[in-house]
């Protein structure tokens, strides 16, 4: 691919440079090296420079030391996982890269980077939200690598996801039944209302202590969360030191108050976030509540009942959590009441102004 002005080369191709002499000098990498090839016209140079970009398309040269590029890539993908700075963005990481491991088995680096076909028949066979999971998992370790000099290119920039609808799809349940699921969960059962009446994540309100209550009960400030394992990390999406708040109803507070602590002030013993979701199976059908019911469902319910009482969207996002407000739009927005009718009722006690229309 000749480099002028209206043309120039692609990143990583080269330069070409034109020298005192009036030769011309294309400088580029290959196979880990830089190399300088001499020329005596730039059309010369020029030609030079497009065969090298169809020999990289072609597979033919690399741009980057190859003993680089043989690392398994799974191995060099977990280290890139490791490097991420938030550790609930790990763990969701850890777990794609595993689902992806018998599937990549020993492929090395290279083989992936250059395996578009494969990559996108792994991004279309990946469940639900895996799918866009995976495709950070496959691409992203390659950036990085080409950034590094690993690889010289890749061929994995603009896999396609299938785009699925964000819209909350949940199984409404009564108090009553909230009410009887509690009660099965035993010393868990406080994660039904926290996350029914203050729309925390089942994570969220896992990693609950008391003093994060301030104001006399009215302010939940939520700092951290508790990981799919177990451990305690920052809020999703967010760096350690970071937290929202989130405003408390009475009804909470007396069931906070008054719950049992641990030693160190948590309100729940640390537990894998799938023990609760597996609990909570056991338990749905005996209290009356239909197949599909998760406990995220009860953070859905709250959003549904916060729009439907006129809370602006916006402040819900922050409630919520949500990093940008387009995601509770996507999520909450069909449930939000229209304003259409109401938005005509605005001037309904106005009187026909005086109008006058010039002649």
């Amino acid at each position: 691919m000749p480099r002028n002005k209206s043309n120039p080369a692609p990143r990583g191709m080269g330069r070409i440079i034109p020298n005192a002499t009036g030769s011309f000098t294309f400088r580029y990498w290959a196979n880990g090296k830089q190399v300088e090839e001499t020329f005596t016209t730039r059309k010369l140079a020029e030609d030079r420079q497009a065969k090298v970009y169809l020999d990289k398309r072609a597979g033919e040269l690399t741009f980057a030391d190859k003993s680089k590029a043989a690392v398994r890539f799974t191995d060099y993908a977990g280290e890139w996982v490791d490097r991420h700075s938030n550790e609930g963005t790990r763990t969701v990481l850890r777990s794609t890269l595993k689902r992806l491991a018998a599937d990549l088995g020993t492929r090395t680096l290279a083989q992936v980077a250059n395996d578009r076909e494969g990559a996108q028949a792994l991004i279309d066979a990946a469940p639900g939200s895996y799918k866009r999971r995976t495709r950070i998992v496959l691409v992203s370790p390659c950036n990085e690598a080409l950034k590094a000099g690993r690889i010289g290119s890749h061929r994995l920039r603009g896999l396609r996801v299938e785009e699925t609808s964000r819209k909350a799809v949940f199984t409404y349940a009564t108090p009553e039944a909230l009410d009887a699921l509690a009660t099965a969960l035993g010393t868990y059962g406080l994660a039904v209302w926290t996350g029914r009446l203050l729309g925390l994540r089942l994570g969220e309100s896992l990693g609950l202590r008391r003093d994060d209550f301030r104001e006399g009960g009215t302010v939940l400030r939520l700092s951290r969360t508790r990981l799919a394992n177990g451990t305690l990390g920052p809020l999703k999406a967010r760096k350690v030191d970071e937290f929202r708040d989130v405003p408390v109803p009475a009804v909470v507070w007396e069931m906070i108050k008054d719950a049992p602590v641990d030693d160190d002030g948590y309100l729940f013993p640390a537990i894998w976030q799938s023990y609760v979701h597996k609990m909570v199976r056991d338990a749905r059908d005996s209290c009356g509540i239909p197949p599909g019911f998760t406990m995220h469902h009860c953070r859905h319910m709250y959003a549904s009942d916060m729009l439907a009482a006129g809370i602006p969207i916006t402040d819900l996002a922050r409630y919520l959590g949500h990093q940008d407000v387009k995601i509770t739009y996507a999520t909450y927005g069909h449930l939000a009441p229209s304003a259409f009718g109401r938005a005509r009722e605005v001037f309904a006690s106005w009187g026909r102004p005086a109008l006058r229309i010039a002649a």
